[in-house]
């Protein structure tokens, strides 16, 4: 059997984030590979066809080497978002990791990060960095790619219906992860044209809790078929195919309308709303999740239970929770938010001047989001989730971009930061009406009026006017650094498609 899970945690969270969210392996003629895996599959969301996925695998001498590319086009109102993930991992014969290389392009750019693996060491090389970051090695046993397809073989040769492997998905961050892999029938499946019976297995993954994955197998071991749910109920599906087929011309489905939320009644001037309290609460398909909201900025939070919270946002009251304080995360460079680009660097002299430390950071902090505002010139829904660097080479971009551009000028400028996902209210968006839709701002760490101590503020910096309103929903936030920011956009994902809002009250704007 050639079993190999199909989809891991960095191909979901590529099609996920959407929604929300350098050098390569040294290589021998092309002469000394023996390609052991040459697998083409065919991407459709919703029965459309938007792009292709690539698996290869080879023996180059003492070494396997597993390369994946990805390549899909989705559409967001009337934009094309092109998205490309490519990655290699090289390991020795018996399953020791000893290089991994992983490229995003998200529609501005390519970042590119490179794990190499030492006895008891991990280097990590990321675009822009000053320098190479050391990390601890792996805590624990895990397999990589190719030993856990031996894994996989060795269970199912001894007739095993259920198997358990760790894994490590370095298209992330070296961080395991657990997998589980449940034959739950059979199934007979079309493939190319012709209809052939297939065993069906459940996959479910720590890093995706609430997520499974459903697999068809043929009998020769092959991935013929691969379902999933993603945010918005989109189905997602991918099937066996040959390379013509798999880059035949896509038919991308627009995806932002069915993650937009319809409340009880409508706000007007929502951008002039100083208070608010909403009762948001979990129906449908995932009701069984808990929500899981975070105190922080102005937003407070009071549960009713685990599928309903009322949230109180105030401008003029800010939280400070005891436990929600600036860690390193906020202040360090990451693939996301590159601070130590020197894009980044030349773009706060420009926003701040050369003395930045004469500037008190209340003041950095509301020219940095209207330097961002006014910077980012072309506002569209075109790109994917692009890097800070991207951003500032570009310009361009949608509320990802300005909140992470505006994170890692604040960054670069002394100032710990972090983004905020959740919902914004608008009156009018992708031909609907009084709706709110998921967003992203960006949080910064500053002194209260007097320099009393610290404290979470909300900075958007899509909006013309101001620095923030009431019609804002915090529903996680994150550092994006590499370590956390898988687990955190998965806090968000099973929200999508499942959230109900309703309008308690509120004061600034009218009714």
């Amino acid at each position: 059997m050639n079993l190999e899970p199909n989809f891991t945690p960095a191909r979901w969270l590529t099609l996920a984030s959407v929604l929300l969210t350098g050098p390569s392996t040294a290589t021998t003629p092309e002469s000394q590979d023996q390609i052991i895996t040459d697998r083409w599959h065919v991407v459709l969301i919703d029965g459309s066809r938007v792009g292709f996925e690539h698996e290869k695998v080879v023996r180059r001498n003492d070494r396997f080497v597993t390369e994946t590319e990805l390549k899909i086009t989705m559409r967001r109102g009337s934009a094309t978002v092109p998205l490309y993930q490519r990655s290699t991992f090289s390991e020795t014969i018996d399953g020791q990791p000893l290089e991994g290389t992983s490229t995003l392009n998200m529609g501005l750019g390519a970042a590119t990060t490179t794990y190499r693996f030492g006895a008891d060491w991990i280097e990590k090389h990321s675009a822009g960095a000053r320098k190479a970051e050391q990390l601890p090695p792996i805590d624990g046993k895990w397999l990589t790619p190719q030993a856990l397809e031996r894994h996989v073989q060795d269970q199912i040769t001894q007739g095993a219906d259920r198997i358990e492997a760790r894994t490590v998905d370095f298209s992330l961050h070296p961080i395991p992860f657990d997998m589980t892999m449940q034959i739950v029938g059979q199934k007979k499946v079309e493939v190319f044209g012709k209809i052939v019976p297939a065993i069906m297995w459940d996959l479910t993954q720590s890093l995706m809790p609430g997520l499974t994955i459903r697999e068809y197998v043929d009998k020769q071991g092959r991935n013929i078929k691969t379902t999933m749910t993603l945010p918005g109920n989109l189905t997602c599906t991918v099937l066996l195919a040959d390379e013509q087929l798999a880059k035949s011309k896509v038919d991308p489905p627009e995806i932002m309308a069915s993650t937009l939320i319809h409340p009880d009644r409508a706000i007007k001037r929502p951008r002039l709303l100083k208070s608010a309290i909403y009762e948001i609460y979990i129906v449908g398909r995932q009701s069984n999740n808990s929500i899981k909201l975070p105190r922080s900025g102005f937003q407070k939070v009071v549960w009713g239970d685990t599928n309903t919270a009322r949230v109180i946002v105030d401008l003029d009251e800010s939280v400070n929770p005891i436990d929600d304080l600036p860690a390193a995360e906020h202040e360090a460079h990451s693939a996301m938010v590159n601070h130590e680009d020197k894009s980044i660097q030349q773009l706060v002299a420009e926003a701040i001047g050369d003395s930045p430390d004469e500037v008190h950071d209340r003041v950095k902090a509301q020219r940095l989001r209207e330097f961002v505002h006014d910077f980012v010139v072309k506002k569209d829904l075109s790109v994917g989730f692009a890097t800070a660097s991207d951003v500032a080479r570009t310009a361009q971009g949608d509320c990802t971009e300005h909140a992470v551009l505006l994170a890692a000028l604040l960054r670069a400028s002394g100032i710990p930061s972090r983004t905020a996902s959740g919902l914004i209210y608008a009156e009018q968006f992708l031909n609907h009406t009084d709706v709110f839709g998921y967003h992203m701002w960006t949080q910064a760490w500053l002194p209260g009026e007097d320099d009393t101590a610290g404290r979470w503020v909300d900075l958007d910096a899509t909006l013309k006017h101001r620095d923030f309103d009431a019609a804002h929903i915090t529903l996680s936030v994150s550092s994006l650094h590499d370590s956390v920011m898988a687990n955190d956009i998965m806090q968000l994902a099973p929200l999508v498609g499942t959230l109900k809002v309703k309008i308690i009250e509120s004061h600034g704007g009218t009714h």
